[in-house]
């Protein structure tokens, strides 16, 4: 069970979850990739280098993989909850009738691959950016329908 899960008020339902998008572990992979190409066609100076790609690569693979799980993005019939973070835990809850605009930013490849930059502004100003959601249009949807 999540964080979400666990903190449920009384009367609450989950509607909708999601995650970060996959495209976190391209740049890993790449670099992983990378490395083992120079690798295959190295030299003494480029096997160092090629060494430190790969532990570059598996840094970063590392944090991607953190950063998948421990992020939630929830959607309840009460309120919008979003959890990231490992050492360090940020929640951000807003009930859903202070919630005045959701915003979509999609690049390109992120309507292609379906994720995007989500941002929540709620009453008073107040606002909250989430980058890398997937499907960050059924988000705003399920958010819409579940408030009217």
């Amino acid at each position: 069970m999540g964080y979400i899960e666990n903190n449920l008020l009384q009367d609450e339902k989950i509607i909708y979850q999601t995650k970060v998008h996959y495209i976190i572990f391209l740049g890993p992979v790449l670099l992983l990739i990378l490395s083992f190409i120079i690798l295959f066609f190295r030299d003494i100076a480029t096997g160092y280098l090629a060494h430190v790609i790969f532990f570059l690569g598996l840094t970063s693979l590392f944090f991607a993989l953190i950063i998948y799980f421990t992020s939630e993005f929830t959607i309840t019939n009460k309120r919008v909850v979003i959890k990231y973070g490992f050492l360090k835990r940020v929640t951000f809850e807003m009930n859903l009738e202070k919630i005045e605009e959701i915003q979509i930013e999609q690049t390109i490849l992120g309507r292609i691959l379906n994720f995007g930059t989500i941002i929540i502004r709620g009453t008073g100003g107040t606002y909250q950016v989430f980058k890398g959601i997937s499907e960050p249009i059924y988000f705003r949807n399920k958010i819409q329908t579940n408030f009217n």
